[in-house]
């Protein structure tokens, strides 16, 4: 399956004293309409923060501290857990997050079925891709906005049977190299030049013009006048800078 994005979500369960501490407890099976006890866990560490920083609140750090323990397995979330300066313990009153079995997996990411993936056989679609390829493509459609919008983000990745995948670049491998600067380019470092920003679209570039040595890249120059969606990540103003532009 395909794993994209997810967010953290945080939860702690309800207060269940051991000793002179407090222990909550978060499952897998668990659910967050539970007391996040032993016997009833809650299911996201969001949950159990916020049990833990109302019983500390409400009556201070227990003498041995607190416990959150996490039972093995895997968990999704969609929101980050935030914990605030006053949820940070001490040194003989500790507050731990513990594993407890299995390893313990959060996934931010969200699911795709391929079970669902059926081949790419529209002409308008196929035109799209490289004709080696055609005949051998499998597309799911998506129809969550939520993972629509994320797809959409430059960061988003993907990953398959837990290996992520590369996004198309070239080189695969290491650097390309730039033969001759052909045209400097609009000059423009926000904060340190005089003036606006200057203004550029597809039809009327601003940036500097480059060739490359290495290989042939008219595969590349194909692809890009196709879907004109592309970046060049690299060191290119300085041999120690890294930066990343729109082409």
């Amino acid at each position: 399956m395909f794993k994209n994005l997810f967010f953290v979500s945080i939860v702690l369960c309800l207060v269940c004293s051991s000793a002179n501490g407090y222990d909550f407890y978060v499952s897998p099976d668990g659910s967050d309409s539970n007391p996040a006890s032993q016997s009833k866990p809650a299911y996201s560490l969001t949950r159990a923060y916020e049990r833990a920083h109302k019983l500390i609140v409400a009556r201070g750090y227990p003498k041995d501290g607190i416990t959150v323990w996490v039972a093995g397995g895997d968990y999704s979330f969609d929101k980050t857990l935030v914990v605030d300066a006053g949820f940070c313990g001490t040194e003989d009153k500790p507050i731990v997050f513990k594993g407890d079995g299995p390893k313990v997996v959060f996934n931010g990411g969200k699911n795709i079925d391929l079970s669902l993936a059926k081949l790419v056989e529209e002409d308008v679609v196929l035109e799209k891709f490289a004709a080696a390829g055609r005949g051998k493509i499998y597309g799911v459609e998506i129809k969550g906005r939520k993972i629509k919008a994320m797809l959409a983000k430059s960061g988003a990745r993907i990953s398959y049977d837990g290996r992520m995948m590369n996004l198309a670049k070239y080189p695969n491998v290491g650097y390309g190299h730039i033969d001759k600067i052909l045209e400097v380019g609009a000059v423009y470092t926000k904060g340190r030049t005089k003036g606006e920003v200057p203004k550029y679209s597809m039809q009327s570039p601003v940036g500097g013009v480059f060739s490359v040595l290495d290989k042939d890249l008219s595969n590349w120059q194909a692809e890009f006048a196709k879907v004109q969606k592309a970046r060049v990540t690299g060191y290119l103003s300085f041999d120690w800078y890294k930066e990343s532009h729109r082409i």
